[in-house]
Formats: C-alpha cells, sequence, structure tokens
C-alpha cells in the first residue's frame, strides 16, 4: 500500500513538473525543496546559488590563506623566540646545564663519596643541594656549581659545616673535579 502510494505521488510529481517546463523530476523535486514552482524562477535560483557557491569557496579559500599565513607567522615567531631563548641560555651556567647534561646528580652521588669521615646532607627535601651556578670555561662550556648544606666529620671527630663544589662538562655531563672548601 505505501508503495502504491510513493509511486502514485512520483508519477504526479513527475507529470506536474513537466506541465511546469522542468527537464526531469529530480529537477522539479529540487525546486519544491526550495518552495519554487515556476521554471524562470528556478533557473535564476540555479544561477544565484552558484554564484553563493562560488562565493563561498573563494571566501573559504581566502580564510585557509589568511589562517595559513598567520600560522606561518606564528611558527616564525616561536622559531625566532626559541633562537632568542637558547641565545640566553649559553650565557647563563644553569640553564645551559639543566637544558643538557645535567650532571646534578652525579655529582651528589660523587661528592659523600670524596670525604673521608661521616658525612651528611643538610638540606630539605625541597632545596636544592647546589645553590651557587658558574662558568668555570664558558668556551668549553665548563660549569661549576657548589653549596653549603652538608656536615662532615674531621679527623679529630667533630662534625662542622662544609661548602663543597662540582666541577662538570654541560655538554657531556663528565665530572672534571669535585671537592671541599
Amino acid at each position: 500500500m505505501v508503495s502504491i502510494s510513493n509511486t502514485l505521488r512520483s508519477s504526479a510529481s513527475a507529470i506536474q513538473g513537466k506541465e511546469l517546463g522542468f527537464l526531469s523530476e529530480a529537477e522539479f523535486s529540487n525546486a519544491k525543496r526550495n518552495k519554487i514552482f515556476d521554471k524562470d524562477e528556478y533557473s535564476t535560483y540555479l544561477i544565484e546559488k552558484k554564484a553563493k557557491d562560488k562565493a563561498d569557496e573563494e571566501r573559504r579559500a581566502a580564510d585557509e590563506a589568511r589562517v595559513s599565513a598567520e600560522n606561518a607567522v606564528k611558527e616564525e615567531l616561536l622559531a625566532k623566540k626559541e633562537q632568542e631563548e637558547k641565545a640566553q641560555c649559553l650565557e647563563d651556567a644553569y640553564c645551559y646545564y639543566k637544558n643538557n647534561k645535567n650532571s646534578e646528580y652525579a655529582c651528589i652521588e660523587a661528592i659523600p663519596k670524596i670525604a673521608k669521615y661521616k658525612f651528611e646532607w643538610t638540606d630539605s627535601w625541597s632545596e636544592s643541594k647546589f645553590d651557587r651556578t658558574g662558568w668555570y670555561d664558558k668556551s668549553k662550556r665548563i660549569v661549576r656549581i657548589s653549596g653549603d648544606k652538608a656536615t662532615a666529620q674531621n679527623g679529630f671527630g667533630a662534625t662542622k659545616n662544609i661548602t663543597y663544589y662540582c666541577i662538570f662538562n654541560a655538554d657531556t655531563g663528565e665530572i672534571i673535579d669535585l671537592g671541599f672548601l
């Protein structure tokens, strides 16, 4: 029953479309969807739709070009900023060694081993054991870090606060020297 109804409706639509001057049932169906029942009005609609679609496509292409240009500028600015940050980091020993081979842990492990007697760190878990950083030889990227958050026992059994240092190559992580002051 439904199938017969759809077939009759389709046939009636095709006949009505032909009577109004439409070339095909599909063309008439599209016109009806847009509430157009005149062939000339439908032709005008198609021309306007084609112009609107072309304008939309051009606008979309222009938007994509603008976004692409904006992204290129952003990428260029980010690259420039990154280069500036790298150049600044080359001047700062702390920044340089933290961004390259961070030998701080190796120094923390090595310093207690050179103590002749009892050695103990006195820093809290939130503090850094090394609170002073500087270039030992900037041209070779050799960094010197030092601190005073430890105690050591001397040969007489007395415990005293000590200052310690560690010198290492920030490019390779190799410890060059360490000791107590």
